[in-house]
């Protein structure tokens, strides 16, 4: 069974693991890691301190954001320990108001050990519930409305402007089936 003392350094660790990656500080993040760890998340799977570096520095620059866990279960002895907790990860804009909104939900699940040096993830999964589904199939729903409009009038109205643009429409179809083509062949070569 967990002491007390343990649930209070857990939940320290779970949350220098936030500040740690929503401040920009990877090898703060990375810390929270032990040396053979594994971080899932949708992003991909990372594995030891090099592949979590990696990630770090990959996840800064792109995303300013912040990680809000709460309801965390432990369950475990003193040295080893199994957790969940929810999370809510708030992206951060700025120039938008309000400055943040929910960019996704999810819940993760976590296994951790008890060194000399105190807890630390030895693996780290992160599901999520949503991920901006709703704003991308809107988007979807968008662009095929004005592409059937952009059709409509270059058929019917002879339109010239209408013309160039479902032109341009192909050409970006063309590159997005490509993109999605040389993704896959990734993935399944790093598979």
């Amino acid at each position: 069974m967990l002491s007390t003392e343990d649930h209070l350094a857990i939940q320290q660790l779970y949350a220098k693991y936030n500040h740690a990656i929503d401040s920009g500080d990877g090898a703060g993040w990375v810390r929270c890691f032990s040396p053979d760890a594994v971080f899932t998340s949708p992003a991909g799977t990372f594995r030891g301190s090099a592949e979590l570096e990696g990630f770090a520095a990959w996840y800064s620059p792109l995303m300013k954001a912040r990680h809000w866990t709460n309801n965390l279960v432990l369950e475990g002895d003193d040295k080893t320990a199994e957790g969940s907790c929810y999370l809510i990860l708030f992206r951060l804009t700025p120039e938008e108001t309000p400055p943040a909104g929910i960019y996704a939900t999810g819940i993760y699940q976590d296994t951790l050990r008890k060194d000399g040096a105190g807890w630390s993830f030895t693996s780290r999964n992160a599901t999520f519930d949503s991920c901006r589904a709703r704003v991308k199939s809107f988007l979807f729903l968008a662009i095929l409305a004005f592409f059937a409009i952009t059709a409509v009038m270059a058929v019917f109205f002879r339109d010239e402007k209408a013309k160039s643009r479902l032109k341009f429409f192909r050409n970006v179809a063309y590159g997005y089936i490509i993109a999605i083509v040389l993704l896959a062949v990734y993935r399944m070569w790093v598979a």
